[in-house]
Order: C-alpha cells, then structure tokens, then sequence
C-alpha cells in the first residue's frame, strides 16, 4: 500500500497532464467554432435571402433595401426578397428577424426607430439593442416643412409664430416612434431653450407621414417632417414648401433652402440613416460578406446617381462602429423624447 505522501506525489504528476489535456480540449472546441464559422463563410449563401423591412412599402426604410437589393443580389449569387412586415410601430416585423435563425437567411432593414427604441421605448418584446449589427448603408437629411401658402419662410419664422399665439399652433405627431418625431422634438427644444412657452400649442398625431403631409397641405396641422423623397411630391404640386433641412448641410435638391444650423437652430441634426442588421450570434463570416457586398453597392458611382435621386448621401459604417453610433443616437433621443 503507498504512503500518503507518495498518492500526492502521484497526484501531483498527473495534475499538469490533466491540465494540459483540458487545455488542449478547450483548444480544440474553440478551433472547431472558427472552422465552423468560415465554412459557413465559405459556403454562404446557398438559398434566397429575406430582408425584412417593419414598415409599409414606399417609405424610406423601404425603398434603400430595394435599391440595393439587385446588386447584392449580383455580388452574392442569390435572390434577396425585400418583405414588408409593418405594425406596431416596427415591432412586428422586427421580433420576426430577431428571433430567426442566424444563418443569415432572414435579415432585417431598418433605420432611425432603431435607436429611438433603443433609446425612449420601453416594455418592448426584445431587447432592440442584442442584434447584429451589419452595416449602415445611406443617410437622407429631414426636410421640415409646411403649408405653401403659410406665411412663415424659416424656422424663426415659425418660433415668432408660436411666441405670439401659441393656442394656434399645431405640431404633428406620429406617436413617437420615428425619425420624424424626434426632429420636432429637437424642433421644440430649441424653441423651449430660447424661452418659448410650449404649454399651449396643440399637437395631432397621425399614423404615418403619407397621412401627415395632406393635412399640411390642406390647413389641419402647421408643420411636418419627413425625408425628401416623401415629401416631393407635395412639394411639387405646390401644395407643401420647404423650409428648413436638419442637420448643418444643405440639401442638394433645395439649395436655396439653408440647412438648421445655418438657421441658427444647430440641435436640430437628426437625419434619417438606413442600415442592416441580424439576429444575435450571426456568424461575423457571413456578417462581413453582407458589409462587402454594401459597401461595394453604395460605393458604385451608378448607384449614386439613384441615391441623389433618392436625397440620400452615402455613409457606409459597419460592425462596431456602427453600433457605438446608434448607442450615442439612441442617447441623445433618449434625453430630447423626455421633454
């Protein structure tokens, strides 16, 4: 029989061996992910791919996917179907990509109501912020504008306005939950920090922009926003005209029109981005094919000549750094949604 100082002994040898092998094992594991990860890579993709789009056909979430769609579609030798999932403010067709498999067959486009989801919803039937994030594709400016026949020409105009009779004014609202409401409120706080007493003004809430501007055009409500392409029509039968563009750029389409900031109002900079995204733990193989494929597609001087159509300007971002942006994004909502 071995003394008790030999069994450690012999414990002792056989300990590192032991942690060598569990070592080498986990080595193995991990070795394993990656190979799985780049023949995915490798092999993707092999069937058509559906992007889902939350919101209704037309809009401008809508129409980036559909315009990128057939270059993708070339670069990565499948069909992409572009599927419009609307409801619940972008919750519905949302909870279905996120909740899909991450095999890079279901993915979702979406834009600004990401980080206003991110940053000013609650009780939502996700977490909006565990996602892949894929890339950002291309940004449009808002345009705020309002009646043709209003007397107002500027932003100042329309503070002036609202000082001298605010139970008159009326905002529009489409209940929070996008872009467009989140530059009236940057709208109403530059107001609110130059002491302008907002208490009194009325605000009509609508169901989507397509709604908002005919009431502009016939006197219901004083002002909209919404993105070029929305609003261009209006524009162009001269019913609505614009007055402002968000952000300190003016806009090539209205060149007469400066910009927010030039206006002196430089909180209102929201613009309306357009980007790409994934269920949690798509693989980074398949998730770098798609930021290749945007990038080569926004990049492609032909397909700027359908974005300046669109209003929109490229700006490619992808992976963290496109997360980190949305975080600020959703930060800055967060603090002017409160108000």
């Amino acid at each position: 029989m071995k003394s008790r100082r030999e069994t450690k002994r012999a414990r002792g040898l056989r300990s590192p061996l032991l942690g060598r092998r569990v070592l080498l094992g986990i080595s193995l594991l991990f070795g394993l992910g990656l190979f799985h990860q780049s023949v995915e890579g490798q092999t993707y993709p092999q069937k058509p791919i559906d992007v889902i789009v939350p919101w209704n056909a037309g809009s401008a979430t809508d129409l980036v996917p559909r315009v990128l769609a057939p270059r993708v579609s070339k670069d990565l030798g499948v069909p992409i179907n572009v599927v419009n999932k609307p409801g619940a403010s972008g919750i519905t067709g949302t909870l279905e990509a996120l909740k899909a498999k991450p095999d890079g067959y279901t993915l979702l486009a979406d834009g600004v109501p990401v980080s206003v989801h991110i940053g000013a919803w609650k009780d939502l039937p996700y977490d909006p912020a565990q996602r892949t994030f894929i890339a950002r594709a291309v940004e449009f400016p808002f345009t705020i504008v309002v009646r043709t026949d209003a007397p107002w020409k500027s932003i100042t105009d329309i503070e002036q306005a609202v000082r001298k009779n605010p139970a008159a004014f009326r905002w529009s609202w489409l209940g929070g939950g996008g872009g467009v409401d989140v530059v009236t409120a940057q709208l109403k706080a530059e107001f609110a920090k130059r002491g302008v007493d907002l208490s009194q003004t009325k605000t009509v809430t609508f169901t989507g922009t397509a709604a908002v501007l005919p009431a502009v055009g016939g006197g219901h409500v004083d002002i909209a926003v919404g993105t070029p392409a929305v609003v261009k029509s209006m524009v162009s039968a001269g019913k609505a005209r614009v007055i402002a563009i968000s952000g300190a750029q003016r806009y090539k389409g209205y060149p007469d029109v400066p910009s927010a900031a030039e206006q002196g109002y430089s909180g209102v900079t929201l613009g309306y981005w357009v980007g790409f995204f994934g269920p949690l733990k798509l693989p980074s193989a398949i998730s770098e094919k798609w930021q290749v494929a945007i990038q080569a597609a926004v990049s492609d001087p032909e397909m700027g000549l359908k974005w300046d159509g669109l209003g929109g300007r490229r700006t490619f971002l992808a992976g963290e750094a496109f997360k980190s942006f949305i975080l600020k994004e959703a930060e800055m909502i967060r603090t002017v949604m409160r108000r």
